[in-house]
Order: C-alpha cells, then sequence, then structure tokens
C-alpha cells in the first residue's frame, strides 16, 4: 500500500467516525424530543415510534426541547397556512428521526404539499426500516403508492413523502434527487435545518444556503442552531460537542445573530430576521401557555434556561414572499431591553491556584465572619469527588485563601439546602433562613451557626460591642453526655412585659403579626424598637459534648441573670476543624411565621439597638412567586408580616436585599429579581423600615435587569456581581450611586477556557479593602453537564468604583 492509498483510507476512515458522531446526535435528539412530549408539553404521538427505549429527561432538558419543537411546529404550521389551496414543498435538511411529516398529515394540513427528508444514507435506511415496521407511521404514507421505481439515493417515494439518502456536501447529487422526485423550482419551498449545518464546516454550509436561495424560485430557509460561543456557558457548550465528536464549525464563523444575518443576505437572500429563543418563549407562546408550562415538572433551573435559549436561535430568510409575520409580531422589549455596551478592561480577576482546595458549589450561601473568615453553607456542589447537595460547612481564610470543610451530619437538622439566605447578625453569628432540599421538601428551620478559633481560646463573635439575641444566648449548665438530641422547650412564647411589670401593647402587635407602618411609627416615636422587648433573656441549653468547652465563654444576658424561657429548640456541637469549632443552633420561631419558600431575599437591620431580619418574596412548593414582607425580631424569634405602602415591589425571586445607611437614615436595598412572569427585572427599590414605605429609585445611565446575582454597599454606592437576564450577553458588574441613580454597567475580563466562570448561582462577599471574593457558582448546563467554578476568585473594582461618580 502506498502513501497515497493510506492517506486516503485514514482520511475516508476519520470522515466516517465524524459522520457517524453527528448522527448520534439525532439518537439523542429524539430520545429527549419522545420525553418531552410524553411529559406533556408537546404533543407529537409519532415522537416514541423512532425510539426504542424511553428515557425521562430533567425538566430543563424537557423544556428547551419544547421551545424547540414549538418555535419550529409554528413556522411551518404558519407557511402552509399562508399557502393554503395551491400547491408547496417542505425540505427538510438533516431530518433525522423527525416526525414533523407525520404530526401534520395526521392533522390533515399537507394537503397540496410534497415533503422531502434528506439525510446521511445510513440515517434514511434506518429511518424507512421504522417506517415499514409501525403501522401507526406506514398508514399515513399509504406505501401503496410507493414508486415502483426507485433506485439510490431514493430511499422511500410516495405520493407525497420522499426520503433521500443524500449527503448535504453533495450539492449536484441533491439537485438531482429531487428532480427524479419531481420536485418543482418555482413552487414556494420551505427548507428546515435544525441543528444540521452547525455540524459542515463554513464553506460548505454556506454553499448550501446559496445553492437553495438561487435553485429555488420562492423559498423561505428556517435554520434553528447555537450562537454565542465566546461567554463561559458557549464555551461549555462548544466543549461539549467536541467531546462526543460533533464539533460546532460554524459557531466560531458566525458567532451572532447579526452575523449569520449578514450571512444569508450576502449569499443573496431578500429578507432575514433572527430571534433568540428567549424572545421566543416570551413573544411566540402566550401567558397561559407559559403558566401551563410551569406546572409540568418540578422545575428550578431558570438560570441553565435562560442562557440556554440565550445560545439558540431560529432564522428565517426568504428570496421573495414577506417574512414579517412569522413567529410573532411583537416589537415590545421589555424585560429583554435593548442591549448597552458595558465598560470593559476596568474589572481584575485573581483566580486560587489550580489544584488547591476550594469551593465548588452553587445555590449555597456565605458570610463574611470578623472580616477575616467566610463562612459557606448549603448549596449543590462537589463532595469527595462526587456531585450532591452538600451538608458541610466550609471555612475559607481570605487571608491564605484557604478553605476546609466542617463536617456536619445530623437527622434533626436541616443542614442541606439550597437558595437559603445567610445573614450576619450584629453579634457575628450566621443565620440560615429558608430554602429547600428538592422541591418537594422545604427547609422550615431557622439555624444559627457560632465559630469559634481557638487560637486565643474565644469565638470570633466576641466583643464587638452589640446585645447578644435571647433566643441565641448559650448556657452554662453541665455538659453530661454526647447526646445531640434537640431539646424540647415550652411552644408559648409567654407574656412579653417591660421591666416595670407593664405591658407593652405595641409589642403585642408585632407579635401578633398585625404591624402597620403606624404602628411602627407610633413604636418608634415613643423611643422603643418594635423588634426589641426587655423581658429576661432565655438562655440555650445544650445537650452535647464538646473537646474545647472548658475554653467557651458563658454567655448571660444583661442582667446577669439566667432566663427562665428557652427559645431554641434543638442546638449541637459540631466537628471540631483545625483550629477552632463550631456550634449550631435551631432558632425556635413563633408569631406571624411565613410559609416556607426559596429564593428569596432577606436583610438585617439595626432597629433601635436590636436586631431585625426583614423578609421578601421567593417560590413556593407550588410555584408560586410570592409578594410577601415579614420582619423577624431575632431577639425574640418572632415574625411579623408587616404592610408596606408606596411603590410596592411585586413578586419576585432570585433578587437582592441587603441595607444602606445608620439609623433613622438606614434604608432596606431591594435589587433586580426575577418576576411572577419569569421576567427579569432591573428595578431598584428603597424600603424605609421605620414606615414600611417603598420608594423606586429612579436610574440613569444602564443597569440591566438580572437574577441570580450579589449585591454589595461600598459607601453610597450599589454593586451588583454577575447574574443572569434575557440578553444574549451576559451581566458583569454594575456600579449604582444610591444617592444619585448614577448607573454604568462593567464586563467581566475574557473568559479563560481553563478557567471558566459562570457568575451565577454564586455568592460573594467584600472585604473591607473593598475587594470582592466570588465563591462557587454555575449549574446545570442543559444536556451538557454540569458547571462548577472553581473558586475563591477574588475580583477587584476598584477602577470601576472610581468610574461612577
Amino acid at each position: 500500500m502506498d502513501q497515497t492509498e493510506s492517506s486516503e483510507r485514514k482520511a475516508k476512515t476519520t470522515k466516517s467516525r465524524r459522520e457517524t458522531a453527528v448522527q448520534g446526535t439525532n439518537d439523542n435528539s429524539i430520545v429527549s424530543k419522545c420525553s418531552m412530549s410524553g411529559a406533556g408539553y408537546f404533543h407529537d404521538p409519532f415522537l416514541k415510534e423512532f425510539v426504542a427505549k424511553n428515557s425521562k429527561r430533567a425538566p430543563l432538558i424537557n423544556r428547551g426541547y419544547y421551545v424547540r419543537a414549538t418555535c419550529i411546529d409554528q413556522v411551518l404550521r404558519q407557511f402552509l397556512a399562508k399557502n393554503q389551496g395551491s400547491k408547496k414543498q417542505i425540505v427538510s435538511l438533516g431530518a433525522g428521526f423527525d416526525s414533523a411529516y407525520f404530526r401534520l398529515k395526521s392533522d390533515k394540513l399537507l394537503e397540496d404539499t410534497a415533503f422531502f427528508e434528506i439525510d446521511f444514507p445510513e440515517v434514511t435506511k434506518r429511518k424507512h426500516a421504522i417506517i415499514e415496521s409501525k403501522s401507526k407511521l406506514s398508514d399515513l404514507l399509504n406505501l401503496d403508492e410507493q414508486k415502483k421505481k426507485v433506485v439510490p439515493p431514493i430511499e422511500l417515494w410516495t405520493s407525497d413523502y420522499c426520503l433521500l439518502g443524500v449527503d448535504l456536501t453533495q450539492l449536484n447529487t441533491l439537485e438531482a434527487a429531487l428532480r427524479m422526485c419531481g420536485a418543482d423550482f418555482d413552487t414556494p419551498t420551505l427548507f428546515l435545518s435544525e441543528c444540521v449545518m452547525t455540524y459542515m464546516t463554513r464553506r460548505c454550509s454556506s454553499a448550501l444556503v446559496k445553492w437553495a436561495g438561487e435553485t429555488f424560485l420562492d423559498a423561505i430557509f428556517v435554520m434553528f442552531e447555537q450562537i454565542n460561543p465566546d461567554d463561559a456557558f458557549g464555551i461549555f457548550m462548544q466543549n461539549h460537542f467536541h467531546t462526543i465528536g460533533s464539533p460546532l464549525k460554524c459557531i466560531t464563523a458566525f458567532p451572532t445573530m447579526e452575523s449569520q444575518i449578514k450571512r444569508f443576505l450576502d449569499l443573496g437572500w431578500q429578507k432575514c430576521k433572527c430571534h433568540d429563543l428567549n424572545e421566543m418563549y416570551r413573544h411566540a407562546l402566550t401567558a397561559e401557555e407559559r403558566a401551563r408550562i410551569e406546572t409540568l415538572d418540578p422545575f428550578d433551573e431558570y438560570e441553565e434556561f435562560n442562557l440556554k435559549c440565550a445560545h439558540y436561535f431560529v432564522l428565517l430568510a426568504s428570496t421573495s414572499s414577506s417574512i414579517t409575520d412569522y413567529l410573532f409580531t411583537s416589537t415590545s422589549e421589555d424585560c429583554s431591553s435593548a442591549e448597552a455596551h458595558p465598560e470593559s478592561g476596568l474589572i481584575t480577576l485573581t483566580h486560587t491556584p489550580l489544584g488547591k482546595p476550594g469551593i465548588k458549589r452553587f445555590s449555597h450561601s456565605s458570610v463574611l465572619v470578623a472580616d477575616r473568615y467566610i463562612m459557606t453553607s448549603g448549596g449543590f456542589g462537589e463532595v469527595d469527588g462526587r456531585h450532591q447537595r452538600v451538608q458541610e460547612i466550609s471555612l475559607t481564610d481570605t487571608a491564605t485563601m484557604e478553605t476546609q470543610l466542617i463536617r456536619c451530619h445530623s437527622d434533626e437538622i436541616q443542614y442541606s439546602r439550597m437558595h437559603h439566605s445567610a445573614i450576619m447578625l450584629s453579634d457575628g453569628r450566621m443565620m440560615l433562613c429558608g430554602g429547600r432540599q428538592s422541591p418537594f421538601f422545604l427547609c422550615t428551620q431557622l439555624l444559627v451557626f457560632d465559630l469559634h478559633i481557638h487560637a486565643d481560646s474565644s469565638s470570633v463573635c466576641e466583643g464587638q460591642g452589640h446585645r447578644q439575641s435571647a433566643a441565641l444566648q448559650e448556657g452554662t449548665g453541665d455538659r453530661t453526655g454526647g447526646s445531640n438530641s434537640a431539646m424540647q422547650t415550652n411552644s408559648n412564647s409567654g407574656d412579653h412585659e417591660k421591666t416595670n411589670g407593664v405591658r407593652n401593647d405595641e409589642d403585642d402587635k408585632v407579635r401578633n403579626g398585625t404591624c402597620t407602618s403606624s404602628d411602627v411609627n407610633s413604636t418608634v416615636a415613643e423611643g422603643a424598637s418594635i423588634c426589641d422587648t426587655t423581658h429576661s433573656n432565655p438562655s440555650v441549653s445544650e445537650n452535647s459534648t464538646s473537646s474545647s468547652s472548658n475554653n467557651r465563654p458563658n454567655r448571660f444576658n444583661r442582667t446577669g441573670s439566667r432566663d427562665r424561657q428557652v427559645l431554641v429548640t434543638k442546638a449541637e456541637e459540631l466537628t471540631n476543624f483545625e483550629g477552632g469549632h463550631v456550634t449550631c443552633s435551631v432558632l425556635k420561631q413563633s408569631g406571624d411565621i411565613p410559609c416556607p419558600r426559596w429564593r428569596h431575599a432577606s436583610a438585617l437591620v439595626n432597629m433601635k439597638g436590636s436586631d431585625c431580619v426583614f423578609l421578601h418574596g421567593g417560590r413556593t412548593q407550588k410555584a408560586e412567586v410570592l409578594s410577601d414582607t415579614y420582619m423577624l425580631d431575632v431577639f425574640a424569634g418572632v415574625w411579623t408580616k408587616v404592610e408596606c405602602s408606596g411603590d410596592l415591589p411585586g413578586a419576585l425571586h432570585s433578587h437582592c436585599m441587603l441595607t444602606w445607611g445608620e439609623r433613622e437614615a438606614q434604608r432596606v436595598v431591594m435589587v433586580g429579581g426575577m418576576d411572577g412572569d419569569q421576567c427579569p427585572q432591573s428595578s431598584i427599590f428603597l424600603l424605609n423600615p421605620h414606615c414600611l414605605t417603598w420608594q423606586r429609585l429612579q436610574v440613569k445611565g444602564h443597569f440591566f435587569p438580572r437574577y441570580s446575582h450579589t449585591c454589595h454597599i461600598v459607601g453610597d454606592k450599589l454593586v451588583a456581581v454577575g447574574g443572569v437576564n434575557l440578553h444574549r450577553q451576559t451581566p458583569g458588574v454594575a456600579i449604582l450611586n444610591l444617592s444619585t441613580g448614577q448607573a454604568q454597567e462593567f464586563s467581566f475580563p475574557s473568559v479563560s477556557r481553563n478557567q471558566m466562570l459562570m457568575f451565577h448561582r454564586h455568592c460573594s462577599v467584600i472585604l473591607p479593602d473593598n475587594r470582592i471574593v466570588v465563591l462557587g457558582g454555575g449549574g446545570n448546563c442543559f444536556s451538557f453537564g454540569t458547571h462548577l467554578n472553581c473558586t475563591p476568585v477574588t475580583v477587584d473594582i476598584y477602577k470601576c468604583l472610581e468610574a461612577v461618580p
């Protein structure tokens, strides 16, 4: 065998291997479409005929394929309706096991229509065999009418259907086969390319586009493909297809919808328009249909769904006919408003060295303790090499960026949770609120963690000059065993009395959950905090052992006496870690306790020296998005549902709340989020916690809609980090001057393929020097796999802060 023959054989083998891999994408796709249809998203009883074994896909994949199927089906039906009563043709390029012909034929929509399906010969032979073996399919084809003189590349040919085994790069063969089957090049014709040309080279795919436009007099081209290859999701998507042997060959040549439109116009098509799938989901579907979709699967992957939809598009091009009315005609921009160009080059990222232990999880919560240690709880991530919900607490020392895990396991305490909120109390303890373990199991316990560092034999929570929460005080009783069992406590909160024995009527209103703005004003005017009581402070009585119990300082209430009422239901000593230990307590709750929720937001407010937590919104087990607001008196463990006035934020989830200002000027700031119609918001609201009035801030400049982001306050400036929206460019960092309303967007540096970062479902803390430390983030990237950020990552925003006056 000479060298030339060997090279030719090797080239053919490589080409065959690539073609086989591309054909494999058809097999995966049809299983996913079948799952989507079986779950009730899209009615197509013929898909299952092409699947040997049904497999149930994740809700995210079902929803993604639903949007794809609905878009294509709408275009096909619109084309058939516009040409009703006259001859027309549909040419499906790379059809695979698509069932569109059978679905439309059963709906009696293919009168005067010739339907051509084209794919590799191996695929068409398999499809022919399936059709002949399934009466549900063959009965619609009228195989008795099959043309007798069927020769390659014609695989199957009836009066209105033709299955051709042709390589789409062989245009002469393709044209000859179509002519042989009676295709009319002057008849209105729709070409359909559904994730096909992306696997072809730029030269071959563009030649196919040009051929279709020049050969057919009245043609419409419908293409469904991937875009946006350069952000983290786009790189992760490309890596997936490269790994399975089907690289996306055209995405870098035509990376945006604008470049695809230019491509078609340059190749001779007269009209062209594009929509990404976020636009399709919002505008091509009715609100009622979107509401129906929300009920089909337990769904909590909004970020990945919107990111997937931002990386796929539908293109329509025409040689002559108008395409304005296809898909949708709405020009509304609402939550996918016109994009501005963020300023670049001002943000610096510092990555954790590869191989160094860090935090790889998402949907968790993190807080900064004593200006040095970051405590991270919950989420979904990697533990001991496995992906799972995380129970362990991570402790990161910002001086060294070293992270260690603190093991915590309990059948009674809900350590494992996702999409909860973490609040740093004024005494330095971390409180966890809400969250879920699954969409069917929501967390109800308020957990409080107390970090102790052994280096100075004291807790980092001590000595900060704030009153200890009565519901969190530690007892000094003897530790008489190793059990972590819960203490049983009296469920009645008892009378709330002043030290002089006179009952406080205003306190009763708060504890009975009937607080209004007038009550707040009245209470504050009298010089008493609505969140403050002066009855004896209860203590936590722990029934667990600790190797360092002798070093722990006992805690007493302000009068130095012991409390007669315990407000903690459970207390547990966690496993020691190098350099210290952590205790966890379950806070007893009373009053108007909020319904269980996740994706809510909360913020700590100091009301006359007492810790109060304001909570707003979130999602429930029934997929409702909540608009309610609650206040928790941490000292007493009492919830109050508050009725606010002014510019109400409405129903939101995945938003941020934080505190700005001090004392009477203190405000709760609410940033972004996703509303009840699943539309990301750019709104900024300010709540006066004393009179319970919301005010919407008027923003000047650019502040993108976003949800699943994090926020911080630096002086009078709000810093928003990351998030997701419906734009095709994901948010970077936004700086907004809360005093003036002036805002500016800044983009993150270009994505490194070796250190990809997805800035959603992450957490971040701000250090005393105004550097931001990002922890975790990422998610399930559609069917491409799960990405977990390697963190901590430090974000230097100094230049951004200077750029916004």
